[in-house]
């Protein structure tokens, strides 16, 4: 299994992994890659590599616009040898209908393992194939796909990215 998180700020990709110590990482980058809630973190799973569209696609319809987007991907290997706990019991909150049930929550957090997530990207961050990035071009077809496959659900999408849908994802006649 594979776990996939866009990350809030593209830029910080390089800073984990350009880090000599993790300890030494700007505070506002935990705020802001690893900010839990109920001391969690929400991913989105895929049973492999070649098959990442559909939890890309919710991961997508469950932010707040559209934009270039970039991601890191984790296995079960990894998630095992960091000695993290995933927990599939929550549906996640999704515009992409039917794919609720891709979300999976990381829990059981705590300071200490925050840092063992921190220890784990940069490792991750070292292999290109385990982040993947969407230019926002690439965004707007993932979402025009759902869009004519009638599979949107605006109702459980934020304002604003709904908005986004209407300027930027029409359907042509």
């Amino acid at each position: 299994m594979y776990y996939i998180r866009k990350l809030s700020n593209k830029a910080n990709l390089l800073k984990i992994k350009a880090a000599q110590d993790i300890k030494l990482l700007d505070a506002d980058i935990l705020k802001q890659e690893l900010g839990t809630t109920g001391n969690t973190l929400s991913f989105w799973k895929c049973d492999d590599l070649e098959n990442t569209d559909d939890a890309i696609k919710a991961i997508l319809l469950s932010t707040t616009g559209i934009a270039t987007s970039q991601f890191f991907i984790i296995n079960d290997e990894v998630v095992k040898k960091y000695g993290l706990l995933m927990d599939d019991t929550e549906l996640g909150v999704t515009g992409y209908r039917g794919h609720e049930n891709l979300h999976v929550n990381m829990v059981k957090l705590n300071y200490a393992k925050i840092g063992t997530i921190l220890e784990m990207l940069k490792e991750v961050f070292q292999h290109p194939e385990y982040t993947p990035k969407l230019e926002k071009s690439k965004v707007k077809e993932r979402i025009l796909e759902v869009k004519k496959q009638g599979l949107l659900n605006e109702a459980n999408m934020q304002e604003q990215l709904v908005k986004d849908v209407e300027k930027y994802c029409p359907i042509s006649v």
